[in-house]
């Protein structure tokens, strides 16, 4: 009969194993947003750090064999995320890309994105123009749609996937 510690310690043997056979990491960027929309239920940890360095290579030391990886967060591509995308990028530039993104900052994204193989860019829309500037507007109270409509149309224009996930508010 096997001891608690024979247990304990193929328990940790087979968790090790599984880390280093992973092969898909997600990296929470920041819960951070450039948003301000009314139904957000990450606003309460707003200025949330960016994920660091050190973060992003402990998790490739502990498994240097990840062919895909997601990006999302509050907002994951928010202007000073930049650096760290890069760097995650440099880390796996032969790896497959997602994001979850409220898709304001494509356009400043899109030489990068250009750069990777992307398996997915999910944008979400508040229906057309007007309502979805209701509800996905800026902190400052500017629109966000027509911003958003040319970033995904550069997306489109380069070949990059997209995911258009609408909502309907009423």
């Amino acid at each position: 009969q096997k001891s608690k510690q024979d247990i304990i310690d193929r328990l940790k043997k087979v968790s090790e194993e599984r880390v280093q056979n992973q092969r898909i990491a997600w990296f929470v960027l920041t819960y951070s947003c450039n948003f301000a929309c009314p139904y957000c239920y990450e606003k309460d940890v707003e200025g949330s750090p960016i994920i660091s360095k050190s973060m992003v290579d402990k998790v490739f030391s502990s498994n240097p064999n990840i062919e895909y990886i997601g990006f999302f967060g509050g907002e994951p591509l928010l202007n000073n995320n930049m650096e760290i995308v890069k760097y995650i990028i440099s880390k796996a530039p032969n790896a497959k890309y997602s994001a979850i993104t409220n898709g304001y900052n494509l356009i400043d994204y899109i030489e990068i994105l250009k750069s990777i193989e992307v398996l997915n860019i999910q944008v979400t829309l508040d229906g057309a123009r007007e309502l979805h500037n209701k509800t996905r507007c800026l902190k400052n109270g500017l629109p966000t749609y027509d911003r958003i409509i040319d970033g995904i149309k550069k997306c489109i224009e380069n070949e990059i996937l997209m995911n258009i996930r609408t909502t309907k508010k009423t």
